[in-house]
């Protein structure tokens, strides 16, 4: 009975391979995007909260036209990316609602800080952005 307890409290890999990286995090547009363990041992990022009321809330710029209407809050805009240690992941895909593309991408955390790069093919043809661990309590979207 004590192994099985032992057994169901230690951490998955994806749990302690991407602990640096798990939580919420504040975009360069103030929107809050979630990284959470999904898909086995893969993170993935959601849209927490959207940024300033000047944007839009539905992915207008979607090339398929059926999912233009669809909310961005709640979105899961990344996915499949595999931890490499504490503070990284590789191998991802990031979708911008921004642009409606999709790149692939890798990760960084340094501190509160987060770098995600999302890139086409390699990781020298790409543009990073900075994300900013918040620690306030932020209640998911609907």
């Amino acid at each position: 009975m004590l192994a099985l307890a032992l057994l169901l409290a230690t951490p998955s890999p994806a749990d302690t391979q991407a602990s640096q990286l798990t939580g919420d995090w504040k975009t360069p547009n103030n929107s809050v995007l979630r990284i959470q363990p999904c898909e086995g041992s893969h993170l993935c990022v959601r849209i927490v909260t959207i940024g300033p009321k000047d944007q839009p809330s539905h992915d207008v710029n979607n090339p398929d036209a059926s999912l233009r209407a669809r909310d961005l809050c709640g979105l899961m805009i990344g996915t499949a990316f595999t931890p490499d240690g504490a503070a990284a992941a590789k191998d991802g895909k990031v979708y911008d609602p921004e642009s409606g593309k999709t790149y692939s991408a890798k990760m960084q955390a340094e501190g509160d800080s987060l770098n995600l790069r999302g890139f086409i093919g390699f990781s020298l043809l790409g543009r990073t952005e900075t994300w900013h661990r918040t620690s306030t309590a932020v209640a998911a979207c609907k």
